[in-house]
């Protein structure tokens, strides 16, 4: 599928400094918003890979992250359906940003536990 639309994009963040186990943390965050999400009519979500950063300064922690990119190809679910799903799992920022929008397809069997 391929189009130039608006993209909702958002990253989820876990903290050493506040979770003990952040990488499976992370992975909690994105099956529910993958489930959440993927239960929405016309709702389409792309993701990069987790990025694991490890900061010294001012205090040694580590960071996991992912980014989010979400586009919807209807007006029967709203961009505040979108927020408050996301925002259940954990409220971020958000921005949109416009361009080419490429889905590669992905079997979430493999990546949720069940």
């Amino acid at each position: 599928m391929e189009g130039k639309m608006k993209t909702l994009v958002f990253e989820q963040i876990t903290d050493s400094r506040f979770d003990a186990d952040i990488e499976q943390l992370l992975q909690e965050r994105w099956a529910a918003i993958m489930t959440l999400l993927g239960d929405m009519d016309g709702v389409h979500v792309s993701y990069d890979e987790v990025r694991k950063l490890t900061f010294t300064e001012p205090e040694n922690y580590e960071q996991c992250r992912r980014q989010f990119f979400v586009r919807k190809d209807n007006k029967k679910t709203t961009w505040n359906d979108i927020y408050k799903a996301i925002d259940s799992v954990k409220p971020v920022p958000y921005k949109f940003v416009e361009g080419t929008w490429i889905t590669i397809p992905c079997n979430l069997d493999n990546y949720i536990k069940r």
